[in-house]
């Protein structure tokens, strides 16, 4: 929508409201704006005389200038690895509410788990500042997936909004897990924050066997090993030997002797111990389950498994007579993967340290501390492990991208030296980026590739800009330094507007960083990065290595300024003056032969475009028949008398040259 805008909509709005003096015709009267239009000029003009000094010691230093910016981008390649990198960013203090759960050991009492969430209560109240309320839950874990049991409790703590926090809840997580290591039999988590929600734990390794035990047994030795490193925090295993539990064994071939059923064994069994409903009772409206089972002390010792009677072919048949029973500690839970058993150590990362490199120290730690067993496997898994895989899917978007550009610049340019130019300013913008996480201490995330693709299309636009007009240029017959300096000091002004209104539009994003905001807050960083190292290259790289690859092209333009001598010295000329106001108003199919031709039979003339005016007066309309660009431009130029007679005949060569293209001068003196 915004191209059609571009292309229609703004030419017609900018014809119609935009006046066509200058303000030397008609300058700035307000005393207030004169000042500040004053100080904006001279802040231009500044920045404009000091590129042309900077940028003219640059072409003539270029393999200095090409060897600086390369150590340049090496020296951001080899910072990349030591950057703190996460899967959605590194936002603090959105969260209003922290969670901690405590689990302490299997058959801890009610009244001991309670003194140590009462101890972590005074540990709140005495550390944290500026919280709302504390909720204390004893006997539950404060987690979805947590089970009722008296070793398990959780302290829910309530913040504020992020704007009144003074302890935002990563701050609170910081404080509290300093006391940890006060309590060596508890094991402690805090509930999700909302980027792992999103990403998961960043850090998630399976064990995976048949065998539940040797599961468990590897999964508590892993976590062992990670609970030594000091960058993670909060190891848990989703599955633990933790509660007793009396095992049934049933003698299949003994069972069917006496001709009872397995499914029928089991289910007596279970009603025997945890009753069944048989019926409801209902009175004065409200229902009752009647629920049937044996008694307390019925059920109290092992052996009273032996005295359930289960139906047979030939009459009751006891348990005892085909069943066998053992002691143990069973798991809390059990989870498969593809119908294999398999238990979860999960972890997050609690410093500034990459994931890549805490698991290859995890790695190391186990293979010297212990031998994984025959039938176990470990796999690794967690926000490390996707953002791995959305790397590798955001590098082939960011190589198609880079055709998409490049193919589109060459069919533009018909050669591939100017989009390869162009290109340069791509790679150069990794400097920009890399200093800009560098500086502000944030993590790079998956939404900074997404920062980094938009780049690619944004970064290119100002080098289209400056290769283009230098090519224009180059084509008018100006040597290879004189084009590359007009063309960057001509094109300064655009390329710095294009670069501040995007890092100025997207500044907004680089601030907010408070919850979910902070998932897009990467992109502003990238951006702005970015965008800024990409417009030094530009401006500086950029034409040195257009000079450095592309030729100059000698015009045999002998005969064209000898022709238009001829015409002013003729006496049939259309136009007689003496005024030294010049406009040309024309398609603007034909501005780069009308400039061109100028250029040529008045040596240093100085002009102003204005593109895209509809006419002037009666003449309002669009000049010429040809049918694209449907677009004019006028030529603003101040000359001497002595040029006039010139300037006519060049325009008088211009129309015979170019008959349909509308070409009107207008001449008035100053």
């Amino acid at each position: 929508s915004s191209l059609f805008v571009s292309i229609f909509l703004v030419p017609v709005l900018a014809g119609k409201f935009l006046p066509l003096p200058n303000r030397d015709e008609k300058p700035v009267t307000n005393p207030f704006l004169k000042k500040l239009y004053k100080v904006f000029e001279d802040a231009i003009d500044g920045v404009t005389n000091a590129y042309r000094k900077g940028l003219s010691a640059a072409l003539d230093h270029r393999k200095t200038v090409v060897a600086v910016s390369c150590c340049l981008l090496a020296m951001s390649l080899a910072l990349i690895p030591t950057m703190h990198i996460n899967m959605m960013g590194s936002g603090r203090g959105g969260d209003t509410t922290v969670t901690l759960n405590v689990e302490m050991p299997t058959g801890t009492t009610l009244s001991e788990t309670t003194a140590v969430l009462t101890q972590f209560e005074t540990i709140v109240r005495d550390e944290i500042k500026g919280y709302k309320n504390i909720i204390t839950s004893v006997g539950t874990g404060g987690n979805h997936r947590s089970t009722s049991a008296t070793y398990k409790g959780s302290i829910s703590i309530s913040l504020p909004d992020a704007a009144e926090q003074i302890d935002d809840s990563t701050e609170v997580q910081e404080k509290l897990r300093t006391h940890f290591k006060d309590f060596a039999d508890a094991t402690f988590s805090f509930d999700e924050d909302w980027s792992h929600q999103v990403s998961g734990s960043d850090l998630i390794i399976y064990t995976h066997s048949n065998d539940l035990d040797a599961a468990i047994d590897t999964a508590d030795k892993i976590k062992s090993v990670m609970q030594k490193i000091s960058d993670i925090g909060e190891v848990t295993v989703d599955t633990t030997k933790g509660l007793p539990e009396v095992e049934v064994v049933i003698d299949r071939q003994r069972a069917y002797a006496f001709g009872v059923d397995v499914t029928t064994a089991a289910e007596e069994i279970y009603y025997a111990m945890n009753g069944a409903t048989s019926t409801e009772f209902r009175s004065n409206g409200d229902e009752y389950d009647v629920v049937i089972m044996y008694r307390p002390e019925d059920r109290a010792k092992m052996s009273d498994l032996e005295s359930i009677y289960v139906e047979g072919t030939d009459g009751l048949v006891s348990v005892a007579n085909f069943a066998s029973f053992k002691k143990g500690l069973g798991p809390t839970s059990i989870s498969r993967v593809n119908r294999v058993r398999t238990v979860e150590v999960s972890a997050n990362i609690v410093s500034t340290r990459n994931a890549n490199s805490v698991e290859n120290e995890i790695k190391e730690g186990i293979s010297n501390t212990f031998v994984v067993p025959d039938g176990v496997t470990i796999s690794y898994e967690g926000a490390w492990s996707t953002m791995q895989t959305q790397y590798k899917a955001y590098m082939m978007i960011g190589i198609m991208a880079l055709l998409l550009v490049f193919g589109v610049m060459a069919a533009t340019y018909e050669s591939f030296k100017a989009p390869f130019i162009n290109m340069l300013t791509i790679p150069f913008m990794i400097i920009g980026v890399v200093l800009m996480y560098k500086l502000t201490g944030q993590a790079m995330s998956m939404t900074s590739m997404v920062g980094v693709i938009m780049l690619i299309g944004i970064v290119v636009n100002n080098g289209i800009l400056l290769v283009d007009y230098t090519g224009l240029l180059i084509n008018r017959g100006k040597k290879m330094k004189e084009a590359c300096l007009e063309g960057g000091v001509s094109r300064l002004r655009p390329v710095l507007m294009t670069t501040l209104t995007t890092i100025i539009g997207t500044l907004p994003m680089c601030f907010d960083t408070e919850g979910s905001a902070s998932m897009v807050q990467p992109i502003g960083l990238t951006v702005v990065g970015g965008l800024t190292s990409s417009t030094f290259v530009t401006l500086f790289l950029v034409p040195v290595v257009y000079s450095l690859i592309m030729k100059e092209k000698v015009a045999d333009t002998e005969s064209v300024p000898a022709e238009i001598a001829e015409l002013a010295a003729s006496a049939d000329l259309p136009v007689k003056t003496e005024g030294v106001k010049a406009e040309i108003i024309a398609n603007k199919s034909v501005e780069e032969e009308i400039i061109g031709i100028l250029e040529q039979v008045i040596p240093g003339i100085q002009y102003t475009i204005v593109s895209v005016v509809t006419g002037r007066g009666g003449d309002s309309y669009k000049l010429g028949t040809t049918t694209w660009p449907e677009q004019n431009f006028m030529m603003l130029s101040y000359i001497r008398k002595d040029d006039v007679p010139m300037v006519q005949a060049a325009i008088t060569y211009l129309k015979k040259k170019f008959p349909r293209e509308g070409i009107k001068l207008f001449l008035a003196e100053n």
